[in-house]
């Protein structure tokens, strides 16, 4: 019933925020404890991994009536409608994140790769992710979802050489 401010430590950020929210339900799925909650800058309903959460400071305001959380699914992301499915062909070292994020499938592939479909609802997310695997990502269907990491890429490339 309290209004909390978290220090969330999100991986696809790679920074830490410290939004004020309305804590409503705790879950697991995949193994994870998450927390759904109102977040007030977003005025929208989000998830917070827990092991993510580094603080919690009680702002001692009383939270806000926001009607029903969203279910925590095993499938959430699939009830997004800019969720569009993205594959990603990875050598081993990139394999490692799918044991961060949620995954529709994960299937060896010959030569050591690892198949791996993920649906995607912020383009910016997946451009940060395919930055950070950089030559881990053997290959990416459709191929337009690499576009702005590999613009990203040769920029930084370019930036490079210039200095």
């Amino acid at each position: 019933g309290k209004t909390v401010r978290l220090t969330y430590h999100g991986a696809s950020r790679g920074v830490a925020t410290t939004p004020e929210v309305d804590p409503a339900v705790l879950g697991t799925r995949d193994g994870y404890g998450y927390l759904t909650a109102w977040a007030h800058e977003r005025g929208d309903w989000r998830t917070y991994r827990l092991d993510r959460i580094v603080a919690v400071e009680a702002t001692g305001a009383a939270a806000s009536a926001h009607g029903e959380p969203p279910p925590l699914a095993s499938g959430w992301l699939d009830q997004r409608p800019d969720a569009v499915e993205v594959t990603l062909d990875l050598r081993p070292a990139g394999s490692w994140i799918v044991e961060y994020y949620p995954t529709v499938s994960v299937e060896p592939r010959p030569r050591g790769l690892t198949r791996v479909r993920l649906l995607v609802a912020d383009p910016a997310w997946l451009r940060r992710l395919l930055l950070r695997l950089g030559p881990a990502v053997a290959r990416v269907d459709p191929p337009e979802a690499a576009a702005s990491a590999a613009a990203a890429a040769r920029d930084a490339l370019a930036d490079h050489h210039l200095a």
